[in-house]
């Protein structure tokens, strides 16, 4: 199928007047006809104005004209003539981003290409700079001046092959919450993850969040163990110049139910929340932040065949990328931006586990 007219050398009418695609949307038929390459041709290509991108389905083009041969790699795709297999019609290359083989061109013909699939190479790369955050949140990112140096990028419909890695989870939590910090810290909600089937590469088994309820800015800290989670909030505290922190909500687990705990908080006029014993439903905003940077880190190491000993890297990437993304309680401002009232340049993004080389100075007595 092909969206424009001017890829047709014939066209006639058509029996198929609408076609489904994979989300049950109906595309209208407007035609049929021939597209002519150096190298052969192709026959009953359904012209389809409205598809975002052109599309080749095997079976049609294996039974089409004379018939061809298509052999696939993990790498890339050829399509040969039948009765000479000598004969290269076009090749593909693999791309692991979208999971599609797509063809630049065929042979050297001026034609455009019938069967590349649309693809936004700096919307690509922004994507990727940022976890893959939809692309609307990040159209909004720079429509809004949410952040600086950020190119204006394309939105993209389908779904993305990391996104589908990602989202396998559980029931969503409850996102409405019936009362909402009106300044900063006057509710911290914090929630321990761990400990992790793999311990990281500087021996982490665990990662604590804090996440202002106010301006949803998060901090992660990484424990050795889980009794070190008194001391990781301690530090946290004391971060916090001309804030003062009034409630404090987490779940009933025992590293935040003990002496030394509670006595802190009473101390320092902190009030603490605990949730009901088996529902994480009530600490509703922590257990989502934790699930959305474990998935943002789960991507990041996939998509670079990184080892999973790695986590706490990808995890504290994942939480920076976060503060620097639209969140739903602030309009047209970045959680990062309303904490500390500096809009951030990203310019310096980059994709998680991109190379990098150090410039060792030798330097002599």
């Amino acid at each position: 199928m092909a969206k424009n007219k001017a890829m047709f050398s014939s066209l006639n009418d058509c029996n198929t007047k609408n076609i489904y695609v994979g989300d049950d949307r109906s595309l209208s038929v407007v035609g049929t006809g021939t597209i002519h390459l150096d190298n052969g041709q192709f026959n009953n290509v359904l012209w389809v104005p409205t598809l975002s991108c052109n599309l080749l389905f095997v079976y049609q083009i294996t039974h089409s004209g004379e018939g061809k041969i298509i052999e696939f790699s993990p790498h890339d795709v050829v399509i040969k003539d039948l009765r000479d297999p000598r004969q290269i019609l076009a090749t593909g290359i693999a791309d692991d981003f979208t999971r599609l083989y797509k063809f630049n061109n065929f042979g050297s013909s001026t034609l455009p290409s019938v069967f590349v699939a649309h693809n936004d190479e700096v919307s690509k790369l922004w994507h990727e700079r940022f976890g893959r955050l939809n692309y609307c949140s990040l159209q909004n990112l720079c429509k809004e001046y949410m952040v600086t140096c950020l190119p204006m990028v394309s939105c993209r419909d389908g779904v993305c092959s990391g996104f589908v890695l990602r989202k396998h989870q559980l029931d969503s939590f409850e996102k409405r919450a019936s009362w909402h910090a009106s300044a900063p810290l006057q509710l911290v909600h914090s929630d321990l993850c761990g400990p992790l089937l793999v311990v990281s590469f500087s021996g982490y088994k665990y990662f604590l969040t804090f996440i202002d309820d106010f301006c949803r800015r998060t901090w992660v800290y990484f424990l050795k163990l889980e009794s070190e989670i008194f001391n990781m909030f301690l530090a946290f505290v004391e971060k916090q110049f001309g804030h003062q922190i009034l409630k404090l909500r987490s779940d009933n687990g025992g590293e935040y139910v003990n002496n030394k705990f509670i006595n802190f908080c009473t101390e320092h006029g902190i009030q603490m929340q605990h949730t009901v014993p088996y529902t994480p439903q009530q600490n509703g905003v922590a257990e989502r932040k934790n699930h959305t940077l474990k998935e943002m880190a789960n991507y990041m190491l996939q998509s670079k065949e990184l080892g999973l000993n790695f986590w706490a890297e990808a995890i504290n990437y994942a939480d920076y990328i976060v503060n620097h993304t639209p969140t739903k309680v602030l309009k047209n401002i970045t959680s990062e931006e309303a904490w500390s009232s500096i809009k951030a340049d990203v310019s310096y993004f980059r994709i998680f586990g991109s190379e990098a080389w150090t410039i060792v100075i030798i330097r002599s007595n």
